[in-house]
């Protein structure tokens, strides 16, 4: 039921709606698409005793109190992070 929400909530978007940050914030929707997936890679598959399943990538872009700001390169393309929510 949550990632149903999750993913109607994000598909279809611009990514001028993906990459804004609204005022008083840190981060936009891309990166709450990233730090969801990290979060569960990190939380549910090491709890399991599991290998993480997402790439490296992601881990380095959207562990808890980072932002785009301290990006150091691209994100993931939408098309792939929506694939990863869906699966």
């Amino acid at each position: 039921m949550w990632r149903s929400w999750t993913v109607n909530s994000v598909e279809g978007l611009t990514e001028e709606v993906l990459g804004y940050i609204p005022e008083h914030h840190r981060n936009n929707i891309r990166w709450n698409m990233g730090h969801i997936l990290v979060g569960w890679d990190h939380a549910v598959f090491s709890t399991l005793g599991m290998e993480r399943r997402m790439p490296l990538q992601y881990h380095l872009m959207f562990p808890r109190e980072s932002s785009p700001a301290g990006w150091k390169g691209q994100p993931p393309p939408y098309d792939e992070m929506l694939l990863h929510l869906k699966s």
